[in-house]
């Protein structure tokens, strides 16, 4: 049960942090830039 409810703490505090980087301007755009990165990477290998 303890172990149960620490895992949901943990997975709370994860789904914050989240919430507050994709808030972050910054952080937005740079994963955007390395998603846009990635799908070309992807493009080329195909």
């Amino acid at each position: 049960m303890v172990q149960g409810s620490g895992f949901k703490v943990q997975r709370f505090l994860l789904t914050a942090i989240a919430d507050f980087f994709d808030r972050d301007p910054t952080y937005q755009a740079r994963s955007n830039e390395r998603n846009g990165f990635l799908r070309t990477v992807k493009k080329n290998s195909l």
